[in-house]
């Protein structure tokens, strides 16, 4: 099931990597056949930088998607219980720095043994 949920992950990523394409890089005719848009509407310049941002949108959030795959799979995956696991790991520590009000370092030394660092750099 793992698989078939990244490999489902990664078509999505994908998708946006070939619109942003489409978005940035495509003739003004395929631009308008693509995304059902006039044709004189979309040589006009607003739109195009319209769709140069729009682009650099689904470019990134393609990309990170990809990302996201390659370093969160595997044994990360299976570490944390349920999503918010991973930011609650890494932000843990820091709520140990700023959540007491008394200074004693034997309080912030206890908080600090409830968290497993190593899993938060897999």
């Amino acid at each position: 099931m793992q698989i078939l949920t990244l490999f489902i992950v990664a078509l999505v990523a994908v998708e946006h990597v070939g619109i942003a394409f489409l978005e940035m890089f495509a003739k003004p005719d395929m631009q308008a056949k693509a995304f059902d848009m006039p044709l004189d509407f979309v040589k006009s310049e607003h739109a195009q930088i319209a769709l140069a941002n729009q682009g650099i949108y689904n470019g990134l959030f393609g990309v990170l998607i990809m990302l996201m795959i390659l370093f969160f799979t595997g044994s990360t995956l299976k570490n944390y219980s349920y999503p918010y696991d991973a930011l609650h790991r890494s932000c843990g520590p820091l709520w140990c720095l700023y959540s007491f009000k008394e200074d004693s370092l034997f309080t912030r030394i206890a908080c600090f043994n409830r968290f497993d660092f190593g899993s938060c750099f897999l």
